[in-house]
C-alpha cells in the first residue's frame, strides 16, 4: 500500500512538471530496505510521514545528509 502511495505521488509530481532538486534533506529513492534497527547506532531514524518505522517494516526513500549521501544505516536490502 505504501509503495502504491509513493508511486502515485511521484506520478502526480512528474505530471506537474516538478523536477527533484537534490539538496540536503531531499528524499531520494534507495530501493526496498527492511528496517533492522531504528534508530541506527549513529543516530539515523527511519520514518514514514510522522511515524517511526518498526523492525521488519520496509522503506524506499532516504533523505540526503549534509554530504549529499543517502546511506541506509537502519536496515538491509529486501530479499
Amino acid at each position: 500500500m505504501r509503495l502504491v502511495l509513493v508511486m502515485v505521488i511521484g506520478v502526480v509530481l512528474a505530471g506537474c512538471g516538478i523536477t527533484p532538486k537534490y539538496e540536503t534533506g531531499t528524499l531520494v529513492w534507495v530501493g526496498c530496505h527492511k528496517v533492522e534497527q531504528n534508530p541506527s547506532p549513529e543516530g539515523s531514524t527511519a520514518s514514514f510521514l510522522l511515524l517511526n518505522l518498526k523492525k521488519g517494516d520496509k522503506m524506499y526513500l532516504q533523505q540526503l545528509d549534509h554530504n549529499g549521501n543517502a546511506d541506509v544505516t537502519v536496515g538491509e536490502l529486501c530479499k
